[in-house]
């Protein structure tokens, strides 16, 4: 087996232990607009809590459903999710219209995989007035790969290059 081979083997084994147990990401955006908030695990037909920083519900998922019923009243019809995404172990959510007082910490808990992965959302205050091209939709703010990610993607195909 190659050196690279063996370095893209060991790099699978540690991306995967990594999120196996938690992980954090950082996400930055501006008043009103929506925030996507990531939640990757494996398995499905899974219980999923998601919280903000005060422990209130934002959603529960139950059994392939959201369940809506004791979501706090903040985020009563500011939450999306994605029901056709659960089987593949993506349980992200939607913030939508986000407001200054949702910057804070959010976490998905997957109790049964003993999992949990957090997110800070930082709200910047209002975006610039621009002119929106015919027929845009709202701005949606996402998440990039973290920084251990890239450094060994750069490493791998520094390798790869290299060779």
């Amino acid at each position: 087996m190659s050196d690279l081979m063996r370095f893209s083997v060991i790099y699978v084994f540690v991306s995967f232990s990594l999120t196996a147990v938690s992980c954090q990401d950082q996400v930055t955006c501006y008043i009103r607009e929506d925030v996507l908030l990531p939640c990757m695990s494996t398995g499905a037909d899974l219980a999923v809590f998601w919280r903000d920083k005060n422990d209130d519900n934002i959603l529960t998922i139950k059994q392939s459903k959201p369940d809506y019923s004791s979501q706090h009243e903040k985020f009563k019809g500011r939450v999306e999710s994605f029901p056709d995404q659960y089987k593949k172990g993506n349980f992200s959510i939607l913030l939508k219209k986000v407001q200054q007082s949702d910057s804070g910490s959010y976490y998905c808990r997957v109790p049964k995989m003993k999992f949990e992965q957090r997110v800070q959302v930082t709200v910047t205050g209002e975006r610039a007035a621009t002119s929106p091209a015919p027929g845009s939709s709202a701005h949606i703010t996402g998440v990039t790969l973290n920084s251990l990610h890239l450094t060994l993607i750069s490493v791998i195909l520094f390798n790869c290059c290299s060779t």
